[in-house]
């Protein structure tokens, strides 16, 4: 069993790596691919929108088939959304008509997206079977994965034309495929246990407007996540854009990886030690510390682009160990602790639903205000609405412990 555990840990952590590996290439620099195919930043935002959209619609939609379903797993789920991006990034390296780009862009980068919460499910369905996975690990491995290859993909944009990175796409999702295809199955028995415990949450669940009544302080938090993420996202999708406006468009690229580098790697000590730090430290006083320390990171990008400093912009990289890196895990704790035990699941679901709604308003909103406001212009904006944000969340916190 010992034997087993660490074979599985190596290979969960693997395609953990790979998928955000590739997540990296789609979504971190899904910019230099559309811009470069000459996309407007209104429609890239457009689309980038709608690649969140339909992956939350194949999510929606195949899990309960899969929980129901006697013959499809979460695993040949995953396989089969490899498959399809496999396919999906072929096409992309020979079609230029960008009104035929765009549903293969959608199609290709949602199923992307689509894996990751099965993967998760998967890991459940292991420790059904007395394997236990370690999720701090695992997500380490995968940012210190992502690090890496956006730090290869800025270098090899410095000197190749975007036009080529579904190639890496390929690659990826090859790989990706045949770690997914070589894990052991989970036992019926274990898929069985789980979907009956799915269906037995799901069975008293509160609608949506019922949680958000019964759970005030949640719903201030929800919100200013939601305004967080917002400017999260803004330079997370739009970086090549905020990057070009400090150090020119030539060899923004390589600036570019470096900086998605420096961001993703920072995150590992905190995820990593977060058990510890929660030992040390109440979960209201980290959260509001972290959305402090979101809105100064947002103000430090901001100042990068007004002084044209990219040390600056570096510096505020490096401000993920204690922003995002600590309210990804913290939003957890924080969830089970104010939910009542019924109501955990929704409570998970909605604090995941902040950071989709804040991506879904940065994308679309994003294109709209990089196409009519100077890069300054928008960071301005990002970092007012993030600042909203953390007051929310600050509020949050403080009324919980008054």
């Amino acid at each position: 069993m010992r034997n087993k555990g660490i074979r599985l840990n190596v290979q969960y952590a693997t395609i953990n790596a790979l998928l955000l590996a590739q997540a990296c290439g789609t979504m971190g620099f899904a910019a230099n691919f559309l811009l470069g195919k000459g996309f407007s930043n209104s429609l890239f935002g457009i689309v980038m929108t709608a690649v969140s959209i339909v992956g939350a619609v194949f999510q929606a939609v195949f899990a309960p088939i899969i929980d129901r379903s006697d013959t499809i797993s979460e695993k040949k789920f995953i396989s089969w959304t490899l498959v399809v991006a496999i396919a999906g990034s072929v096409l992309l390296l020979f079609i230029e008509n960008i009104w035929l780009l765009i549903p293969v862009v959608i199609v290709t980068y949602a199923t992307t997206a689509a894996a990751m919460p099965f993967l998760n499910s998967i890991a459940f369905l292991y420790e059904k079977e007395g394997v236990t996975i370690n999720y701090g690990v695992s997500r380490g491995t995968g940012s210190a994965a992502y690090a890496v290859a956006g730090w290869i993909f800025g270098q090899f944009l410095i000197s190749h034309s975007p036009a080529l990175l579904p190639w890496f796409y390929i690659i990826l999702s090859g790989l990706t495929l045949l770690a997914v295809v070589t894990l052991p199955d989970p036992s019926p028995l274990a898929e069985a246990d789980a979907s009956f415990e799915q269906g037995k949450d799901n069975a008293g669940s509160l609608s949506y407007p019922d949680f958000f009544r019964k759970y005030r302080i949640l719903t201030l938090v929800f919100f200013g996540m939601a305004l967080m993420y917002f400017c999260h996202m803004l330079i997370n999708n739009f970086m090549i854009n905020v990057v070009g406006a400090i150090v020119g468009a030539e060899g923004a690229s390589g600036y570019q990886g470096t900086a998605v580098f420096i961001q993703a790697m920072v995150e590992l000590p905190t995820m990593f030690l977060f058990a510890q730090i929660m030992r040390r430290f109440s979960i209201d006083r980290l959260m509001a510390f972290a959305a402090v320390m979101y809105s100064v990171k947002h103000v430090v990008v901001f100042a990068s682009v007004l002084t044209g400093s990219i040390a600056l912009y570096y510096v505020g990289m490096t401000l993920q160990m204690l922003s995002y890196a600590v309210l990804v895990p913290g939003l957890v704790y924080f969830a089970n602790e104010v939910c009542a035990a019924s109501d955990r699941n929704k409570g998970q679901s909605v604090m995941a639903l902040a950071s989709t709604v804040g991506g879904l308003f940065a994308s679309f909103v994003g294109g709209i205000l990089f196409d009519t406001l100077p890069v300054s212009g928008v960071m301005g904006v990002g970092a007012v609405v993030s600042v909203l944000g953390t007051v929310l969340v600050v509020l949050a916190m403080r009324r919980r412990g008054a």
